[in-house]
C-alpha cells in the first residue's frame, strides 16, 4: 500500500483511475445538487399553497364578518320592529 503526499495525494491510483474517481464524484455532486433542487421547488410549491390558504381564510373571514353584520342590522331591525309593536300594544 502506497503512502500519499501531497504531490501523490491518491497513492498509487493512476491517472485514468483518479479521473475516473473525480468524474463518479462530480456525478455524485450534481445528482445531490439536482435532488436539492428538487427538495427547494417543492418548498417553494408548498410555501405558495401555504399563501394561497392564508388567502382564502382572509376571504372567509372578510365574508364571515360581512354575514355578521347583516345579521346584526337585522337583529337591530327585528329589535326595533318589536319594540314599536310593544309599544302599540301597551298604549
Amino acid at each position: 500500500m502506497e503512502k500519499t503526499s501531497a504531490t501523490n495525494p491518491l497513492g498509487s491510483t493512476t491517472p485514468a483511475e483518479a479521473a475516473r474517481t473525480l468524474a463518479e464524484t462530480a456525478k455524485a455532486q450534481a445528482e445531490a445538487a439536482e435532488a436539492e433542487t428538487q427538495v427547494v421547488h417543492a418548498q417553494a410549491e408548498a410555501a405558495q399553497a401555504l399563501v394561497e390558504a392564508a388567502r382564502a381564510q382572509a376571504e372567509s373571514a372578510r365574508a364571515r364578518a360581512e354575514a355578521s353584520q347583516t345579521l346584526a342590522q337585522w337583529s337591530r331591525t327585528q329589535a326595533t320592529t318589536a319594540q314599536a309593536l310593544a309599544d302599540k300594544l301597551a298604549g
